[in-house]
């Protein structure tokens, strides 16, 4: 019955649609992501490095594609399916029936869903593409950076469990399958339920329009900044290409599940200033359909996520390879990727670390598309699992190496509390504001005011005062020369991207603005 009534409300007509054509847009010079944004002529629905997905009015953007006349008209998902380019005649002949290929891309297709029966291609991720609005980042964040292990994080990252970790990995394998339409994913959702109920955080269930589907979401609360967030996940579905009946999904993904409950077991027994949510969502084998929906009514609701982490496939190192801390993420997330490479530097340094722009997607693209910085662990190459979506992704096949698991949940921990124990100096800069100084940015003109609020501008009265910006790592932005009028000074920093700066006047520190 869910299936049929799934079925129904896929096919009904959106009423609330954005009258025009579903587009893909190449992203360029021409077509760069803030011009494309801001564009009324386009309701944007997913964006990546390469190109964007919309509704337009008007098609008049170098190299845009048309893929559907009247964007989901009859339909509630289109879908990103990620498939290599040797693959791609046999997927199209297996999903002919249940769906229409409009675009034919580098190793993906975009694809419209016309049935149930649809599936993602064997060997890849795929993304559903709803009819929302994607956000961009509103300022840019200032990650800290990290010279020296903290002794409350190496403390935490001593109880790291391996062998707890295993035993929920095999808990989650036992179950056989944790596909999203199969009745044990809600076995796999209570048992989650109970592992956080347990740590005596804030749990609930969050329900999403897809086969009753359910993520569940643990909150632990910040005692200083309650309302800003970091957050991490995994999904608990599990996928198989093979048998859907028999998907232990051991490495894809009870190890990222496993993971998260590790970290949860942990941190859950200090006090952090900042909150921390901790996430299993479902329904992510069929296109980050669980945390899609979560992270859009975090952006709805305007909650103040600082990142999200994520761990997807975290267990399984290929023949011959070493160990190394391998984080995925697109080029607009790259400073948290930097975050992320200085936390593993100072507390692993003798592991490798890397990170790729590689386009596939997990649960961290969910976040991203709703304006936050996301970011997944991941196998360096994930492809390289021969077990990968298939019947045996059990421990000591799909997992052979539990070392790997440790290396990735200890990284995400530290990124994690170092995030959520430090004050506000950590994130914006550790200044004090100048009382000699006020700044009034003007959103019109793009100039900031700078004011002389406690000696009055005679200071600087006699003549050329330097004036400098610089960035939150203390690189120097830009560097101007200005003459004194009346009462004060007019910096123009309309050619600085959005951002978090601070001002020095004759080489004394004025204050810091914030740049949307």
């Amino acid at each position: 019955m869910k299936k049929n009534l799934l079925t129904i409300c896929i096919l009904l007509v959106s009423l609330a649609t954005f009258a025009g054509k579903f587009v893909l847009i190449p992203v360029t010079e021409a077509n760069d992501l803030e011009s494309l944004f801001k564009n009324k002529e386009l309701k944007i629905h997913y964006y990546c490095d390469d190109y964007v997905l919309a509704t337009a009015s008007v098609v008049s953007y170098d190299n845009a594609v048309a893929l559907d006349e009247n964007a989901f008209a009859d339909v509630s998902f289109y879908a990103i399916v990620y498939c290599h380019e040797s693959y791609k005649e046999e997927y199209l002949s297996s999903v002919s029936k249940s769906s229409k290929m409009l675009y034919n891309g580098n190793n993906f297709f975009v694809m419209k869903i016309l049935s149930n029966d649809f599936m993602p291609a064997k060997n890849d991720g795929m993304i559903a593409v709803r009819d929302i609005q994607a956000r961009l980042p509103k300022t840019s964040i200032a990650y800290p950076v990290i010279t020296e292990p903290d002794e409350d994080v190496l403390n935490y990252l001593s109880q790291v469990s391996i062998d707890r970790m295993m035993a929920d990995i095999q808990t989650l394998q036992d179950l056989e399958t944790r596909f999203c339409w199969h009745l044990n994913i809600f076995v796999a959702r209570d048992w989650i339920k109970n592992q956080f109920d347990a740590l005596d955080l804030n749990v609930s269930l969050h329900n999403f329009p897809y086969f009753d589907n359910d993520n569940v979401i643990a909150v632990q609360y910040g005692t200083e900044f309650p309302n800003e967030y970091v957050v991490c996940g995994a999904h608990y579905d599990s996928y198989s290409t093979q048998i859907p009946d028999v998907a232990p999904g051991a490495d894809d993904n009870a190890s990222g599940t496993a993971g998260i409950l590790e970290i949860a077991k942990i941190l859950s027994q200090y006090d952090f200033k900042r909150s921390i949510i901790y996430c299993a969502f479902s329904a992510e084998e069929l296109g980050l359909i669980g945390s899609g929906y979560y992270a859009e009514q975090c952006a709805s609701q305007n909650m103040n996520i600082v990142a999200y982490f994520n761990m997807d496939m975290i267990g399984y190192l290929a023949p011959e390879k070493d160990i190394k801390i391998h984080f995925s993420n697109p080029i607009s997330a790259k400073i948290l990727a930097d975050y992320c490479q200085n936390i593993s530097e100072v507390y692993f340094p003798e592991i490798p670390f890397s990170y790729n722009n590689y386009m596939s997607g997990s649960d961290h693209r969910s976040f991203i598309n709703a304006g936050y910085m996301g970011i997944t662990s991941i196998e360096h190459d994930f492809t390289a699992n021969p077990h990968y979506h298939k019947i045996d992704d059990i421990i000591g096949l799909g997992i052979n190496s539990p070392e790997l698991v440790e290396v990735f949940v200890k990284a995400n921990l530290a990124s994690v509390a170092t995030l959520a124990m430090y004050g506000k100096e950590m994130l914006y800069g550790n200044f004090e504001i100048n009382p000699k100084f006020k700044i009034y940015p003007n959103p019109t003109t793009g100039e900031l005011r700078i004011e002389n609020g406690e000696l009055g501008i005679r200071n600087y009265e006699c003549g050329i005062t330097n004036v400098e910006v610089f960035d939150v790592y203390g690189r120097k932005q830009s560097s101007h020369h200005l003459i004194t009028s009346s009462s004060y000074h007019l910096l123009n920093v309309s050619h600085l991207p959005a951002g978090i700066y601070f001002i020095t006047i004759a080489n004394e520190f004025a204050g810091k603005f914030i740049k949307e």
